[in-house]
């Protein structure tokens, strides 16, 4: 139940290097050019980049499908041709427009006459409310009630039978086909904006666009003299409100003082945040006891377990039990029986063999007593201390809880403070506005003595159209050709443009440098149900990912050996990309190989390798370690697979800059000695420069892609920015790809999956 308290043990000291291990590198490896990389890292990155982007070739795609472009070029100029035929007898348009033009106006009152200059946003902000308000319903309501209306066509469409038989007018159908058809607009770089309407008759555009020019300028007229009144009464309004408000705030900040006791003084220092502060302390001390706590409960369940042996204060503490002392006196007591027989009878007689083989069963059966009550005191002490664990997390909740009132109170206060501000900051504004508004009030009775303050007139009225407006063949037939042409050319380079992402082994392969060490499949398309694809090849070795790490393992050991490598940097472009999970698999096999392996975490972001490998992450670390507050024997553990961890170390440690210092040089050193390979897990190279700079300390590196995230183009930049660093690239290790094209993938999974069965033996 306890076991796994014990899961990875601390590496012993330092040991002499046997003479017999197999030479490694030595610790100051010299510059060398890598196997395969050129002398210049510029060819190679322009290439790179270059066989991303051109991986289409637009030009032999055009070739290849030039008899069907070609054939939806003439498929659409006979398709246009028919449809403008056929708008032309069934929907042929007319349109017309009225001009309407904004007038500057007056904006003070004491100008001898209008602005005759305005800015064109200020004019097209004017002009685009206009033309809003030019289609409201009720104005459109109001035209559509003039008789000369009724002399229209259009508006015989609308015409149906009421409940008598007679024929009305219906004009709320008439207004929503108007708010569909009419189009007003600004006129860009002028003050002019326009309304236009289309429809069958051409007599029928003057009439019903004038009607609604008429009546918008009427009814624009009443409304800027009622504005002048409603703003009139508004701003008495206004005022009358604004002093009635001052008294209210006056009589409101008076009320706030006493209620809240607000003084000049700091919230800061006030009773309640010294006590605030004191109470922080008490939860300080009661974290400090619990955390010493449950250092002895787990020293005690250590010893229960049996990882660390007990004390001599536990076995003298048992040794003071009536029962151990009734039995260590009937030792005793035999021992000196069996000395007065020894003294008078020979060695031989029955009676001192007799007394000897009581004395060694009273002996062991001491011995057992002693063993049964240090574990029963153990016991009870770990009870006891379980028990103080319980109440020191109460009562740590109690104070955390009681701290967090009074905060909350202590924010409270500060916030009446704020407040108190706030009012008084409120009648100041107050004061401002109350001038503000009679001043208004006295620009609004002059403006309303002046005659020149309209904004809106009519400059052009419609005239009878003698044109068709729709169709018009030199648009609708370019115009349907081009879309057929477009659909083609869309569905041609569909497959081609759609997706430019990294999904199986043969996008890899088109990239320069890009050597594919392996393939590992996604967990749901391994037949053997894998549950976890961390350490899978120690907790389902039998599985169909596990035989994929072996095969990626195997050519990675080739490139390691071949070159003499014995320092591997795993990387990733992107997050989530499953290098911790590669890096602990591949530490597996390589150590069930024989080796001796290391894991370092330099993820100083996101640290999970530990985890991962089974091991705690609270301990000390590479950061500790570089920070001088651990040793490296110290930090080193060993994991159940016999992998070595280092893991990243506490968070007050993690320092992303002395990854390039020359402490971790001498770290790396020290483990070149003691180990055949060191594996370190890098963050992904997008989201941090620290991947680089390992990459300059390492002998060779390996990047993990993940399928259906990265980009062939972010792959290729990955791949150049390490040609240019000291480690070699071994290749490129392709993770959860899902459904591969043409399913060759997923047959040789199946393969392995029916091979490791185990055969049924057969019948007779």
């Amino acid at each position: 139940m306890m076991a796994g308290f014990a899961r990875c043990t601390p590496v012993p000291p330092c040991e002499e290097i046997d003479p017999r291990r197999k030479p490694t590198m030595s610790t100051a490896t010299p510059p060398r050019q890598p196997i395969g990389r050129p002398t210049s890292s510029g060819p190679s990155r322009v290439n790179s980049v270059v066989s991303v982007a051109t991986a289409v070739d637009p030009i032999r795609v055009l070739r290849r499908h030039m008899i069907l472009i070609i054939a939806s070029a003439i498929f659409g100029v006979a398709l246009g041709l028919a449809s403008f035929y056929y708008l032309t007898r069934n929907h042929s348009l007319f349109a017309g427009e009225v001009l309407f033009e904004i007038r500057a106006g007056i904006s003070e009152s004491g100008e001898v006459g209008p602005n005759e200059i305005l800015s064109d946003d200020l004019v097209f902000r004017l002009a685009s409310t206009e033309a809003i308000l030019l289609t409201d319903r009720n104005i459109l309501e109001r035209a559509l009630g003039d008789r000369d209306i009724m002399t229209t066509n259009w508006h015989r469409q609308f015409m149906v039978q009421d409940e008598t038989g007679r024929e009305v007018f219906d004009v709320q159908s008439a207004i929503d086909d108007l708010e569909e058809t009419l189009r007003a607009n600004v006129i860009r770089g002028t003050n002019f904006y326009r309304l236009g309407w289309r429809t069958r008759t051409p007599s029928d555009v003057p009439v019903v666009l004038n009607r609604i020019a008429d009546v918008y300028i009427a009814r624009r007229r009443e409304q800027d003299r009622a504005t002048l009144q409603e703003n009139r009464n508004l701003f008495n309004q206004e005022l009358e409100s604004i002093s009635s408000r001052i008294e209210t705030l006056d009589r409101e900040i008076s009320e706030f003082i006493r209620t809240h006791g607000i003084t000049a003084d700091n919230p800061r220092y006030s009773t309640i945040a010294i006590s605030a502060n004191q109470l922080a302390e008490q939860v300080n001390m009661t974290a400090s006891e619990l955390s010493m706590t449950e250092s002895a409960l787990m020293q005690t369940r250590a010893k229960l377990i049996g990882t660390i042996e007990p004390t001599s204060e536990d076995i003298q503490e048992a040794a003071q039990d009536p029962l151990v002392r009734q039995q260590a006196a009937v030792v005793a007591q035999m021992k000196t029986e069996r000395r007065h027989l020894s003294e008078t009878l020979s060695p031989t007689h029955p009676s001192v063999r007799q007394i000897e083989s009581r004395v060694r069963a009273a002996q062991l059966e001491y011995e057992d007593m002693l063993d049964e009550i240090v574990m029963r005191n153990l016991e009870a002490r770990h009870k006891v201390l379980g028990d103080s664990l319980e109440r020191l997390s109460r009562s740590l909740e109690e104070l955390q809880a009681e701290a967090d009132l009074r905060d909350e109170r202590l924010r409270e206060l500060a916030a009446a403070h704020s407040q108190y501000r706030g009012l008084e900051s409120r009648r100041e504004q107050l004061e401002a506005r109350r001038e503000f508004q009679m001043t208004l009030l006295n620009e609004v009775r002059l403006i309303d003595m002046r005659a020149d303050a309209a904004r809106v007139q009519i400059a052009q009225r419609p005239n009878l159209p003698r044109e068709r407006a729709f169709p018009k063949i030199e648009i609708v037939v370019p115009l349907t050709t081009l879309l057929v042409m477009a659909l083609t050319l869309g569905v041609i380079f569909l497959r081609e443009l759609t997706d430019r992402r990294i999904k199986s082994a043969s996008d890899l392969s088109v990239l320069p440098g890009g050597r594919v060490l392996g393939v590992i499949p996604d967990l749901e398309e391994d037949p053997m149900r894998t549950k976890a694809a961390e350490l899978v090849l120690r907790k389902q070795p039998t599985s169909i990912l596990a035989e994929s790490y072996r095969q990626a393992c195997a050519t990675l050991t080739q490139s390691l050996e071949r070159n003499g490598h014995q320092t591997i940097l795993f990387l990733s472009g992107l997050p989530n990309a499953g290098t911790t999970t590669s890096i602990t698999n591949v530490a597996a096999s390589l150590s069930a190989s024989g080796r001796k392996v290391v894991v370092v975490d330099a993820n100083f972001r996101r640290p999970r390798l530990a985890e991962a490998m089974g091991c705690s992450s609270s301990g000390n670390g590479l950061g500790d370690v570089l920070a001088g507050a651990a040793e490296l024997d110290e930090a080193l553990v060993e994991s159940e697979s016999g992998v070595h961890v280092l893991s990243a170390g506490h968070s007050s440690n993690r320092v992303f800059e002395r990854l390039n210092n020359e402490r971790f040089e001498m770290i790396v050193a020290e483990l070149r000695g003691r180990f055949d390979t060191i594996i370190f897990d890098a963050p992904p190279a997008v989201v941090a420069g620290d991947a680089m700079v390992l990459a300059n300390r390492v002998d060779a590196a390996v990047i993990v892609v993940r399928a259906n995230q990265e980009q062939r183009g972010l792959v290729a930049r990955l791949i150049n920015q390490l040609s240019d660093a000291r480690c070699d690239l071994v290749g490129i290790l392709l993770n959860r790809p899902r459904r591969t094209a043409g399913g060759y993938f997923k047959q040789n999974y199946q393969a392995m999956a029916s091979y490791t069965k185990t055969p049924k033996k057969r019948k007779g």
